[in-house]
């Protein structure tokens, strides 16, 4: 068990470590000073344009009032804006404002950036690999869940 819970450490470590080379190509984020939350919300919509709140609440396992707080200051930014799900007009679909079309504009840049200049020096198996890896793992997190 005390493997285990070194790799998970290391692994936290390096994701972290990673992730930290970037936070200057996402500048544009401090712009806004949104919480963890409403960066995590943001993210989802950019991988998912159109969703709702009930699909955000559902994901991040949340309320959809915990939810409808943290739209007010992506609201106000004009980060995202409400509209009405035309075939479903209770519905309301959360669609990218300016400043989120900037952001997304953004984060493809980075995205090209790190395909381009750092992944594609990995071997192509070694990528699928690790999302392999984590697949199962998220699959036995999944399963777990469901069982207890």
């Amino acid at each position: 068990m005390e493997e285990y819970k070194k790799v998970l450490i290391e692994l936290d470590d390096l994701m972290r470590n990673i992730g930290k080379h970037f936070i200057p190509d996402l500048e544009i984020l401090n712009e806004f000073h949104l919480t963890k939350r409403q960066v995590a919300i943001l993210f989802l919509i950019l991988k998912k344009p159109e969703t709702t709140i009930s699909e955000i609440a559902q994901y991040f396992e949340i309320s959809k009032s915990a939810v409808s707080q943290s739209m007010t200051q992506l609201e106000e930014e004009d980060i995202i804006i409400r509209e009405i799900n035309h075939d479903n007009r209770r519905e309301i679909n959360l669609v990218l404002g300016q400043n989120g079309q900037r952001i997304q504009h953004e984060l493809f840049k980075l995205e090209q950036k790190m395909m381009t200049i750092y992944l594609t020096k990995l071997p192509i198996e070694d990528l699928h690999h690790v999302r392999d890896t984590l697949k199962k793992l998220d699959e036995i997190i999944m399963k777990e869940k469901k069982d207890n």
